[in-house]
């Protein structure tokens, strides 16, 4: 090994011909004895000598050190070029500018343009995305649902160009509006000829400010639309604006404000959704509204109304209905109805007298009282229905003849969700004692989900694992507004 170090440091000329000779043995280093007279002149010799040698060691570091950082560079600039070169055959360089356009268009429409949201973010990466971020269509939806400031508005409305628009404005004050509030709505409806959705709550001065345009919505195909008042509620507020829109088709109003009245003017005849909170004396205002496929009616509290509408109203094309108790559904005439659901409140009785379109595949009651619906007069009485679902309480024998009888009738009926009475212990065995006596070779109804006080779980999952064999599905549970969530979708609910 000593001599293989010697050979290589020859080869890169580190050798010297003559090598200072070491004037003093190993062994006097590391020790306080004096050196001898005679010894001098050789250690002064060997010290210049060493210190030339070392000047030419430095010398002979010091270029190959640069040759050394010159071989880094050179490896350094390849190793750019070789990831510029990878980079230049990555898939998205070379994705044609549609496909990405289509990614950029659901990575914005997870979410409006707030001022920090995808389409800023897009047309920040580079050249092309900025290119091809800055395409109207990622512009169009804007939300105040945070402080936008003005300067970010005027750009979005500008990149926007001529395109419809999404608007989304939220006034959080209780009475006057913030200096901001008011300039961004003064802002956005200097723009209201494009709006085709819009979505806007706040107290009345609102109103006033989209009034003040006049009636510019040629565009408009949704208006949801919530207004309240602060202090003491005043009369009925007239909301006419918007009753020249050529084109609305759906209409949402005071959603959980039924408290706050609202004279409705618009152009019932084209409306197919309608979803309002509204007092009595506005409920005849529909009775032009004879292109409903989809209505949701909150009344208000379940009492006897000062006013009902004159006539029964007809809705021949009405396919889904939600109402907030069973006191409107005498005045409807819905010939073609589909799915009803009913947050019926404590006028049950009056709503299982009601008569229901042979037409109806999924009917809802929820209602907070116990009564014993007669549930095979409704099966026979809706020869259409699917699904079944009632949460006012039901005693356990009922239900258990109403499963025997569903099971065994030639019927379209695929589901029930049936809430059972408190005054049982035994429901939850009661039940599976009537499914597992039922034949299930041709029966359509095999979905079952059962709102109990009390369960019986752990003594029961084996009867649950052997139905669900069987080729039934059955759920029990105690938790009311699941069971009501489940059963009726977000927008026929009332939450009151």
């Amino acid at each position: 090994m000593p001599q293989l170090l010697l050979n290589c440091q020859g080869l890169l000329g580190l050798r010297t011909p003559t090598e200072p000779v070491n004037p003093l043995p190993n062994s006097h280093f590391g020790t306080n004895d004096p050196v001898q007279e005679c010894q001098i002149p050789g250690i002064r010799t060997f010290i210049r000598h060493a210190r030339a040698r070392k000047n030419r060691l430095d010398e002979k570091i010091a270029s190959l050190e640069v040759a050394l950082n010159e071989l880094y560079s050179e490896r350094d600039a390849l190793d750019e070029a070789i990831c510029n070169h990878v980079v230049a055959l990555s898939p998205i360089r070379r994705m044609p500018t549609e496909i990405i356009s289509l990614i950029f268009t659901h990575c914005v429409e997870n979410g409006a343009i707030f001022v920090d949201n995808a389409a800023w973010t897009l047309s920040a990466v580079c050249s092309r995305w900025r290119e091809i971020a800055l395409s109207p269509v990622y512009w169009t939806e804007i939300s105040t649902w945070v402080d936008l400031p003005i300067p970010k508005l005027e750009t979005i409305l500008a990149r926007s160009a001529i395109l419809p628009l999404d608007i989304y404005f939220c006034s959080e004050s209780d009475g006057l509006m913030s200096e901001l509030e008011t300039a961004t709505l003064q802002l956005l409806v200097q723009h209201c000829e494009r709006w085709e959705y819009v979505r806007i709550s706040g107290p009345t001065q609102v109103y006033s400010i989209v009034e003040s345009v006049g009636p510019r919505f040629s565009m408009l195909r949704t208006l949801d639309y919530d207004i309240y008042y602060s202090g003491v509620t005043p009369a009925p507020y007239q909301l006419d604006i918007f009753r020249s829109a050529p084109q609305l088709e759906e209409v949402l109003v005071n959603r959980g404000y039924w408290f706050t009245p609202v004279i409705l003017d618009l152009p019932w005849n084209q409306l197919t959704t309608y979803r309002a909170s509204s007092e009595w004396s506005g409920l005849s205002a529909l009775a032009s509204a004879v292109n409903l496929v989809e209505c949701t009616l909150d009344m208000g509290e379940d009492e006897e109304p000062a006013v009902r509408p004159a006539t029964v109203m007809h809705f021949p094309r009405l396919l889904r209905l939600g109402v907030s108790h069973g006191r409107v559904l005498p005045y409807l005439h819905t010939p073609v109805l589909e799915e009803l659901y009913c947050k019926d409140g404590n006028s049950t009785n009056r709503v299982s007298d009601v008569t229901f379109p042979r037409t109806l595949q999924t009917l809802v009651f929820e209602a907070d009282t116990d009564h014993d619906f007669d549930l095979m007069g409704i099966l026979e009485a809706l020869p259409s229905l699917e699904s079944l679902t009632i949460s006012s309480a039901l005693p356990a024998d009922s239900v258990c003849k109403f499963l025997a009888s569903a099971g065994k009738k030639v019927s379209r009926l695929e589901s029930v969700s049936l809430a059972l009475s408190s005054h049982t212990d035994s429901a939850e065995f009661q039940i599976l004692d009537t499914l597992e006596a039922l034949d299930w070779s041709e029966a359509r109804l095999r979905s079952f989900r059962f709102l109990l006080p009390r369960l019986q779980t752990p003594s029961t999952g084996p009867r649950l694992r052997g139905l669900q064999a069987r080729g039934a599905s059955v759920k029990f549970g105690q938790n009311r507004w699941q069971f009501y969530t489940i059963a009726v979708p977000s927008r026929f609910r009332f939450e009151r």
